[in-house]
């Protein structure tokens, strides 16, 4: 039976109606469409005006005009898959995943593809965009099938293509290294854990460690941990991993959260280069601090760029490595380099949310209102007196509030390979990349809830989001590089591109339907041949 279904062309505003015609494909396995451009709607009396001449489709008119109207023809959309065919072919997704996943590797890109441009959206519409869309499984994948895809997808296979994947990526850039939680309802996921929140969402979680490379813009590596597991545990098992794949010459810049002076032996140990922010509480830290505090704040120091006041010295770490094979503890000194910055700006923010803080503290205390969850700060940072004549008095330790803004405005960074502090911030504020990556991974591919219900599917789903990643992240530097967020979101660029049609007939060669200029353009930008 046949259908009428209206299509708007977003270049030229122009609504076209075609003829829909149902039918199952035996050789596939699915649902499929033949459809036909049967006229335009006109905008006002929205009649169906034809733009050419059709042939009919019953058999004694075939007869007549020599056509032959069993030959299968397909219209569908194409524009955007194919930019991610390519951009596949061009990073060695597409080859990695086929020598990883030799049976399933197709349906792993169209889910990711769809991941990517159905934005949030659950798997449950696949069906409805498989049928318009041309991908690489080409047949729809029902929801029973992406679970049994997901949990089909072994440990020994992920991490064959992480191994895989960081032999292409640039062996001297530093690996932006960093973790976030994603949060659950399931009450069947073993490492679902209440921990602490970066969304400072009340659920328990899981937590997810990604690595990115800072010039690349792309991920290749994360794990999966237990929600209650904090940033600076999971360096051990990071650096054993790298070992594992074979991963040399790498240098890793991580924030304070990940500091320890285990962590910062083993990377000493492993003869890694680092970048790691610490705090400025540190003994060794405050006694560096101390000496510059009066010259640091000097023009020769200041860097317009960065708006903040830099400076280095160069020190000996105290490390240590135990031997137990040889029942002694190895003592020496390695060269560090620590980087001490100002920003006056960030030291009154500081002091004004103490100054604000320190008020509601000693309005709650005369008042009799104490806050239970502010008894540890009231005792620092008041003397409490009460008498049963003058009731409650309140003394602000001055020498206690003076001595935590005398650090306000400072931060420092630790490395065994940047000399330079200037290089050291513009290196480590790259960092946030990783940041946005998880709010692609959560809002953008739909994953702030994994809606599953075993861990194997949520490690093949995490996978397969982890993949649709890839894409995005490389996506987004082309956009970068060439200032297309002036002119486009992500969204409005996918639209742009997933217009662009493509004819299957019978017998006969892929065609690609017209391309404006403007496609022609975006392509380039992309730095991927457009499709001919």
């Amino acid at each position: 039976m046949a259908a009428i279904v209206y299509q708007t062309n977003k270049q030229t505003g122009i609504t076209y109606a075609y003829e829909s015609v149902s039918y199952w494909d035996k050789e596939k396995q699915q649902s499929r469409a033949k459809r036909r451009c049967i006229g335009r709607v006109d905008p006002e009396t929205k009649e169906i005006i034809p733009t050419r001449k059709s042939f009919s489709t019953n058999k004694g008119d075939s007869t007549k005009t020599g056509l032959d109207s069993t030959i299968d023809a397909f219209r569908s959309f194409y524009g955007a898959t194919y930019l991610f065919d390519s951009i596949g072919e061009k990073l060695g997704i597409t080859v990695d995943l086929k020598r990883c996943f030799p049976d399933t590797y197709n349906q792993i890109l169209s889910i990711a593809y769809y991941l990517i441009l159905e934005d949030t959206n659950p798997l449950s519409r696949f069906p409805k965009w498989t049928a318009t869309h041309k991908h690489p499984h080409g047949k729809n994948i029902p929801s029973l099938r992406s679970s049994e895809l997901f949990a089909s997808i072994t440990e020994d296979s992920r991490e064959y293509f992480f191994r895989l994947q960081g032999k292409r990526r640039v062996e001297h850039e530093y690996w932006a290294y960093d973790t976030t939680s994603i949060s659950s309802y399931s009450k069947c996921l073993s490492q679902i854990r209440y921990g602490v929140n970066k969304d400072h969402d009340p659920l328990p979680q899981i937590n997810i460690a990604l690595l990115f490379g800072e010039e690349s813009n792309l991920p290749f590596y994360y794990r999966k941990l237990a929600g209650n597991i904090p940033d600076v545990k999971t360096v051990k098992n990071l650096l054993a991993d790298m070992d594992f794949f074979g991963y040399s010459k790498i240098k890793l810049v991580m924030d304070r959260g990940f500091y320890s002076e285990e962590n910062i032996n083993d990377l000493y140990k492993n003869r890694l280069k680092f970048l790691i922010a610490t705090k400025v509480s540190l003994k060794f830290v405050k006694a560096e601090l101390d000496k510059v505090r009066a010259s640091i704040h000097t023009w020769t120091n200041y860097s317009q760029k960065h708006d903040l006041y830099a400076c280095s010295s160069t020190i000996n770490w105290a490390y240590s490595q135990e031997r137990p094979y040889k029942g002694d503890t190895l003592k020496a000194e390695r060269r560090m380099y620590l980087h001490i910055y100002f920003n006056s700006e960030k030291a009154m923010e500081d002091e004004k949310n103490l100054n604000t803080l320190l008020c509601t503290l000693q309005g709650e205390l005369e008042s009799g209102r104490n806050n239970m969850d502010h008894e540890k700060q009231y005792a620092k940072y008041f003397d409490i007196k009460t008498t049963p004549v003058r009731g409650t008095k309140v003394t602000a330790k001055e020498v206690v509030i003076s001595e935590a803004k005398k650090n306000y405005g400072y931060f420092v960074l630790l490395s065994n390979d940047v000399k330079d502090p200037i290089e050291a911030i513009e290196i480590y504020r790259n960092k946030d990349l990783v940041e946005k990556a998880f709010g692609n991974l959560k809002e953008r591919l739909n994953f702030s809830r994994p809606a599953v219900s075993s861990d194997q599917s949520l490690d093949g789903k995490l996978f397969v989001e982890f993949i649709a990643l890839i894409y995005l992240s490389y996506i987004k530097k082309k956009m970068q590089d060439k200032n297309l967020f002036k002119k486009y979101t992500m969204q409005e660029l996918f639209d742009e591109f997933d217009i662009i049609e493509c004819f299957e007939q019978q017998g006969r060669e892929l065609r690609v339907g017209e391309m404006t200029k403007r496609q022609l353009e975006l392509y380039e930008v992309m730095d991927i041949a457009f499709p001919t």
